[in-house]
């Protein structure tokens, strides 16, 4: 039998990652929080210092707008005849320096804002902008937020677009990069922000999935829900830089209310299948402390941005059992950039037994499905790492095309199978361009034993 015919058959789970660009473009998903309406909040500090969170809503801006003077109110922490808001600049500070967004929440269920014409929207923009946006001074004192949150529940329905569309100006013209984020409710259209959502401005839009029961989870019940997401996918589809948020409460008695297992087992597997989801948000932090839900959700969220499919589990299992190595195929143009990144991404989600999008499976290896310049090396090179130092017997499978298939012919190698299983003694691949690539994987094959 040739060294050809001893290759033993794979079975390779394809189209699961597509690396088109690097992962590092693109945010991960996560949880949003909101934070400053109750005691039991803990410190903002303290809300950061969790990791259980990408972005804090600060809750809230609750009068502005018609010639009233704005007012800050977060509950217990400051504002409102209580200690300076002040007191929060080393906090805000300290979760920007972790990572996390710290977005300025307007509204809310206030009865002390609205907007007079298009320009009082101007006057009010140009406030955030100076107290919160510039670093120049303001309430919290010279610290830069990362955006403003639209959370209308009452008042006016008109202005909102002209606000979104005057603060959107003023990123441009400072070339500033500060966030502008939105919370309607599930149902379509939204009362307040629908003209403000159509300008397409909004990076981030929290859809909220209680409060209304025509598009909440009831019972054991998700269809409602779904039925909402998807309506708001398509609502969103032509604004590609407008991310989903799915909002919910984070306390079994508020209305709304997704048990942390329904989550993981019947919406987020459906959620994740849209370009535009960015994650969850929890109303409130105080309630998260005690409910402990995005503890026991975030490993879900985090997996990536895209869908888990936890029921394959069982089925890459039976493959394993009979001997049939299951392999992740990486496809794409242009190789990651970020290949340390990349390759603990795989390593954690694929290869090590922790839950993740296939559930706690391990599969056999990674199968690199090449087509282009990139920096496949530096991936290989830290795959290998990762195997060394977790004593792991996974496998890095090289699936070839018919530029390989010639390089080999031209050579006078005997033509490849369909995946080359490569064991070289070293993985000093040049793969930056397609022929030092060619040149490395017939470098490798040589070394290889069959």
């Amino acid at each position: 039998m040739g060294s050809w015919e001893r290759v033993s058959l794979s079975v390779v789970v394809t189209v699961l990652f597509l690396l088109t660009t690097s992962l590092a473009e693109k945010e991960k998903p996560g949880i949003a929080v909101y934070w400053g309406q109750n005691p039991g909040d803990g410190s903002l500090q303290d809300t950061c210092n969790s990791g259980n969170y990408k972005i804090v809503l600060m809750s809230y801006l609750k009068e502005f707008g018609c010639n009233r003077d704005p007012s800050l109110d977060f509950d217990g922490h400051c504002g409102v005849g209580i200690k300076p808001c002040k007191s929060l600049h080393s906090e805000i500070q300290g979760c920007q320096k972790k990572g996390v967004k710290v977005l300025l929440a307007l509204g809310g269920p206030s009865q002390s804002y609205s907007l007079c014409s298009s320009d009082d929207a101007n006057v009010v923009a140009n406030y955030l902008y100076d107290n919160f946006l510039s670093g120049q001074g303001g309430p919290f004192g010279k610290v830069t937020l990362d955006g403003i949150h639209f959370d209308i529940q009452i008042g006016t329905t008109s202005y909102w677009d002209d606000l979104v569309n005057e603060l959107d100006n003023i990123r441009e013209d400072k070339d500033t990069k500060f966030s502008l984020s939105a919370a309607p409710h599930c149902f379509l259209p939204d009362l307040y922000l629908d003209k403000a959502i159509k300008t397409g401005k909004f990076d981030y839009i929290h859809v909220k999935f209680f409060g209304r029961k025509t598009c909440e989870f009831s019972g054991d019940d998700a269809s409602q829900v779904l039925k909402s997401w998807k309506a708001w996918v398509n609502n969103v589809k032509d604004y590609e830089d407008t991310s989903l948020f799915m909002e919910l409460p984070a306390a079994a008695d508020q209305e709304g209310y997704i048990p942390p297992q329904h989550l993981k087992e019947d919406v987020i597997p459906y959620i994740t299948q849209a370009p535009s989801f960015a994650g969850i948000t929890l109303f409130d932090r105080a309630h998260d402390v005690i409910s402990r839900y995005s503890q026991m959700v975030k490993s879900s969220i985090n997996s990536g941005d895209w869908s888990p499919c936890t029921k394959l589990q069982p089925e890459i299992q039976h493959c394993q059992q009979k001997d049939i190595k299951v392999f992740l195929s990486l496809g794409a143009a242009f190789g990651p950039q970020d290949a340390k990144e990349v390759a603990n991404y795989l390593f954690q989600n694929f290869l090590s037994n922790q839950f993740g999008p296939q559930g706690s499976v391990t599969l056999n290896g990674i199968d690199l499905d090449i087509e282009g310049d990139g920096y496949w090396d530096d991936l290989v090179k830290e795959l290998d790492d990762l195997r060394q130092q977790n004593h792991s017997a996974i496998t890095l499978h090289f699936n070839t095309n018919l530029a390989i298939l010639h390089y080999f012919l031209i050579k006078g190698k005997v033509g490849p199978p369909t995946f080359l299983p490569t064991t070289p003694s070293s993985w000093d691949y040049q793969l930056r361009r397609t022929q030092p690539l060619l040149e490395a994987i017939c470098a490798s094959l040589c070394k290889a034993s069959f």
